[in-house]
């Protein structure tokens, strides 16, 4: 059949959306036009009846460019999308399940409780997670709350405070007055690890 290009382009709707069918018509001087346009939807019909394909993509590519790019990923296509979409997210949520166990690893070292009494003063360095440069601190406990240097630190905190404060940017902490018995029975005031 021969087709006039500057015609009215047909299209047909089907289930699996609308399809601009692949040759124009001139319905004004066609006296049966709904003839013609049977005719070209019986010879698409036919064409996809009598195709063969070789593989699943070749039939889906077929149908691609038949019904314009926007035909239907067939459940084998749906399958393998939603598996890639699955195995990207289990390797996502496995890396976020690693970094929580390092994170609560690192956290296990601080003690539950607090274990320093007042007058404690602890030293420890800090890099904050938007940056490496490391931040000196020290913290002293008076009646039992925790003060520290740097003029945007919180002031007269609870341990657990302390302990977000420092969280997962602080690898060692030394308490710097420490006090050690002598053999001959003294205090001696030393800096020990106490953390880390």
């Amino acid at each position: 059949m021969d087709y006039d290009e500057d015609a009215v382009e047909l299209s047909c709707h089907s289930s699996t959306g609308r399809r601009n069918l692949p040759a124009s018509l001139d319905v004004m001087t066609s006296g049966d036009s709904r003839g013609i346009a049977w005719g070209i939807v019986q010879d698409i019909m036919r064409e996809k009846r009598a195709r063969r394909f070789a593989s699943a993509e070749e039939k889906t590519e077929f149908f691609r460019r038949l019904y314009g790019g926007d035909a239907p990923e067939n459940l084998r296509e749906r399958l393998r999308r939603e598996k890639e979409e699955l195995e990207i997210a289990v390797t996502q949520l496995t890396g976020k399940l690693a970094e929580r166990t390092r994170q609560l690893e690192h956290l296990r070292r601080y003690p539950d409780d607090d274990p320093f009494a007042d007058g404690a003063i602890l030293r420890f360095e800090k890099k904050f997670p938007t940056g490496d440069t490391r931040y000196s601190y020290v913290a002293i406990r008076i009646s039992g709350a925790w003060y520290l240097t740097g003029a945007r630190s919180p002031q007269g905190i609870a341990w657990d405070e302390l302990v977000e404060f420092m969280g997962l940017g602080v690898d060692e902490v030394w308490q710097v007055n420490w006090t050690k018995k002598t053999r001959n029975g003294r205090d001696l005031q030393v800096e020990r690890k106490v953390i880390g």
